[in-house]
């Protein structure tokens, strides 16, 4: 009977080890679960991190075109997005190549982002956007009308690596103080890119450009403009009125700059240095807050009047020591700069025309490199101070005895 009683009623021990049987199984589902949560978690936080950086996908409808490839139609505001990044694919993998007209017309989102889109943005796509920073980076793109214009708030814009076709008034009234960097690309801009912008400071690095006229024309708030190792060929008046006492740097570049293409400009300090320019009438004409201005070596085409009554200029620098240095210029290249005391002509060969700095009645000191070779008549410096002194070949002379001896 005790053997039987002891089969029905279980001991001690066995209740002990069914406790710690369970309880196992209790850590292992707990240890299951909080994986669970954990990577319940992750994929929450995954989403949350997306979401900051590109807007869900229901947020942009695309069309397909049948053939591999799509368009953007529409998108939401993107309110409190602080980093978009416009997609290159949709869920079905087909390559986006179209956005429509004002597709992001009025966006909120802080940056936005275009890269890898190859294709075709129609007009106004970004028009009155609130966004603070714009880059464009490996893009093929042809741009239409008014893409960017009156992005008021837009802090920075950044263009790298791209081939970019833009249509008139692509970034028309950009910025608040706005910085510009544009590197390792070739873009064509058509009238009125950035005029009456409020950029602050432009550095186009390693770029082909060819723009329409005023393309920065009436931005006045510029303090910095540097052009580097760059292909440039602008229409008339791509910088007029450009600047409030900009910084101007032009060094290692080819190309055309139109008519007044820096007329009625604000430039403080003009360096050129190491190109191959040519420049039409009037190009630097005009400005009143020009102070000195260095044309060092190359090769120089200037038209009429290109410095014409850059009344506040005090010494002017043309030339440097490199040979084979050209410097063709047009009729009164320097004339009517009253305020003008000093000019230094370096090495190079200079034809000028005729009153090239004439009445500049304070130009009292003139050195001319002796390795230059000036082609000029009686009406060069007509006008000079009464003390006018003309260094060149360890000879002094007037404005007469150096028209005479050059004749």
């Amino acid at each position: 009977m005790l053997y039987m009683f002891q089969n029905v009623i279980p001991s001690p021990i066995y209740y002990a080890g069914k406790l710690l049987y369970y309880s196992k199984i209790n850590r292992e589902v707990n240890k299951k679960m909080k994986r669970k949560i954990v990577v319940l978690m992750l994929a929450l936080g995954s989403l949350f991190c997306y979401s900051t950086v590109v807007s869900a996908s229901d947020d942009f409808i695309f069309e397909s075109n049948g053939d591999g490839t799509c368009k953007i139609t529409e998108t939401g505001t993107f309110e409190n997005v602080p980093e978009l990044l416009i997609p290159s694919v949709n869920s079905s993998n087909e390559q986006v190549t179209e956005l429509d007209d004002y597709t992001l017309y009025k966006c909120e989102a802080e940056t936005v982002t275009f890269s890898g889109l190859n294709g075709e943005l129609h007009e106004d796509v970004l028009e009155y956007s609130e966004c603070k920073n714009l880059v464009i980076d490996s893009c093929n793109l042809k741009i239409g009308s008014s893409f960017a214009g009156n992005l008021e708030d837009l802090e920075t814009l950044t263009i790298t690596d791209c081939e970019l076709e833009f249509d008139d008034y692509a970034f028309y009234k950009l910025g608040d103080d706005a910085t510009v960097n544009i590197s390792n690309s070739t873009l064509s801009f058509g009238d009125s890119a950035f005029e009456y912008s409020g950029i602050k400071e432009i550095t186009i690095d390693s770029c082909d450009i060819n723009a329409n006229s005023s393309f920065f024309g009436n931005s006045e708030d510029i303090v910095s403009f540097t052009l580097k190792d760059s292909s440039f060929e602008s229409k008339d008046y791509a910088f007029y009125k450009l600047g409030d006492k900009a910084t101007v740097v032009l060094t290692d570049c080819t190309g055309v700059f139109d008519e007044s293409a820096f007329e009625y400009a604000e430039i403080s300090d003009l360096s050129i240095d190491d190109c191959e320019l040519e420049f039409g009438d009037s190009s630097f004409a005009n400005n009143g807050k020009m102070e000195k201005a260095q044309i060092g070596n190359g090769k120089y085409t200037f038209g009429e009047y290109s410095f014409y009554k850059c009344d506040k200029a005090v010494e002017f620098t043309i030339g440097g020591e490199a040979e084979g240095n050209e410097y063709e210029m047009d009729d009164s290249f320097g004339s009517y700069c009253t305020d003008l005391t000093t000019l230094n002509l370096g090495a190079g060969k200079y034809t000028v025309g005729s009153e090239f700095f004439s009445n500049c009645n304070s130009l009292a000191d003139i050195v001319i490199n002796d390795k230059s070779e000036l082609e000029a008549d009686e009406y060069t410096f007509y006008g000079a101070s009464d003390e006018l002194k003309i260094s060149y070949q360890n000879q002094v002379y007037d404005a007469d005895s150096f028209a005479n001896m050059i004749e």
